[in-house]
């Protein structure tokens, strides 16, 4: 689904609009860089994927096919946490899936890119 104009939680100050550009940016959400899709504050500079504006509330893996992940805002707890699929850093818009009494996190980025690499 695409909207013209969102707000965002994590941008409250300003609205952000739907654009399509071919130049890369830096989305302010996951941190990874993105091209294509993307809702935009011109006035802050600020950008995010399409997903991670408006993300799945949950998601699968098929590593994980017994999981289901959920959307959160940023990592829980205190400690550093790293994705299990592919071991970068946890440290903006992330997911979850409790499997076992373990916890496993992903990047919403890495999760999708995790996923077409099958890592």
């Amino acid at each position: 689904m695409k909207y013209s104009e969102i707000s965002h939680f994590s941008h409250s100050q300003h609205k952000l609009k739907f654009e399509y550009t071919e130049v890369p940016f830096k989305c302010d959400g996951c941190k990874e860089v993105g091209i294509g899709s993307r809702y935009k504050c011109s006035t802050c500079d600020f950008d995010l994927h399409m997903h991670c504006a408006l993300p799945s509330p949950s998601i699968s893996h098929p590593f994980y096919t017994k999981c289901s992940f959920q959307f959160l805002s940023r990592p829980p707890g205190d400690k550093p946490r790293f994705c299990n699929a592919c071991e970068k850093d946890v440290t903006a818009l992330s997911t979850i899936a409790t499997r076992v009494g373990m916890i496993s996190i992903l990047v919403v980025q890495s999760f999708r890119w995790c996923s077409m690499m099958g890592k």
